[in-house]
């Protein structure tokens, strides 16, 4: 657990792509992100000033991806996936560029993060 606030929650996902990846989800489900309302997108964006100001302090403002990770286009068809709405949470994870992508992660999909987790959470929780 990184942050935590009345309607969001940042942590650092098991099994990290990256180093001090982070992701961030909505207390209550949604699956649309176009759906949050005004007083959480408030909540949102306090959230994200928390572990993004954490992320700069522990790691020196590094260069990071934003990534909105939104439910899948609907589309009204037979034996397409109809249960989207109770399946699928959106959120978002932020992403740091502190270590290069080689060859093997790129043509194999398969990730080597030299920072566990755990490890990260800890930096960048609040003592």
């Amino acid at each position: 657990m990184i942050a935590e606030n009345e309607d969001f929650v940042a942590f650092a996902p098991f099994a990290s792509r990256f180093p001090f990846e982070m992701a961030v989800f909505p207390k209550a489900h949604n699956s649309a992100f176009s759906r949050i309302s005004p007083g959480k997108v408030e909540s949102l964006s306090q959230i994200l000033r928390d572990v993004l100001h954490k992320l700069d302090q522990t790691l020196g403002s590094p260069p990071y991806n934003l990534s909105l990770q939104d439910r899948p286009f609907l589309r009204p068809r037979a034996g397409y996936w109809t249960s989207i709405e109770d399946d699928f949470h959106w959120h978002l994870e932020i992403l740091p560029q502190i270590a290069r992508i080689t060859g093997f992660e790129w043509a194999s999909g398969f990730f080597y993060n030299p920072v566990p987790p755990e490890v990260a959470a800890r930096c960048l929780s609040p003592v």
